[in-house]
């Protein structure tokens, strides 16, 4: 299994790639992907829900049914639940528009707010998959990029511990991850390279 880390701020922030599974991530939160009707049915949401205990999915039906929540079930939105069931205290899941809507913006905000939930919660590491879809939208190599931009605007203005973990699937999205952290304005801009 590859890994590659870059600290950001020496010991209290971190950025992680590695191979492995998304649903085996122990830590504070895990960020997956979601529709704008949380339907969990496909993908890595559909292993959550399987793998979730009735915590977990009893406060994803809550926000479903709930017309107080409704606001949050909007494109690039964060929604906090339960992660009870899966070795996480939190499940952070990015609404993202449907496929034939998705641009590299809507991967930006749901990386940047992300993150930024981190604050909201007591949370302290944090994973998260390329936030794309497998069928259309946009190709993964614009997500990277588009998420470690998420990444950077995140990490320039705060200063809180976090450790972040993008856990892929394989060698190609571990080198494309790896490329474009490797290149991004964040490592450059702290001296890291």
């Amino acid at each position: 299994m590859n890994s590659y880390t870059i600290s950001i701020i020496e010991k209290t922030q971190s950025i992680e790639v590695r191979e492995g599974k998304i649903i085996e991530f122990e830590g504070d939160a895990l960020v997956i992907p979601a529709d704008a009707e949380l339907t969990m049915v496909v993908g890595i949401s559909q292993k959550i829900w399987e793998r979730g205990d009735d915590t977990l999915r009893n406060s994803v039906k809550t926000i479903r049914t709930s017309s107080k929540d409704a606001h949050l079930l909007k494109p690039g939105k964060v929604v906090v639940t339960s992660g009870s069931g899966l070795g996480v205290k939190y499940l952070f899941q990015a609404i993202l528009p449907h496929h034939r809507f998705m641009r590299a913006s809507s991967v930006f905000n749901v990386s940047l707010g992300a993150l930024k939930k981190t604050q909201e919660y007591e949370v302290k590491t944090i994973a998260l998959p390329i936030l794309t879809t497998a069928i259309g939208g946009i190709p993964q190599f614009i997500a990277v990029r588009a998420m470690v931009d998420g990444f950077v605007s995140f990490f320039t203005k705060h200063t809180k511990e976090l450790k972040v973990s993008v856990i892929v699937t394989c060698k190609e999205e571990f080198r494309l991850v790896k490329d474009e952290l490797q290149t991004s304005e964040l490592i450059k801009g702290r001296g890291l390279q």
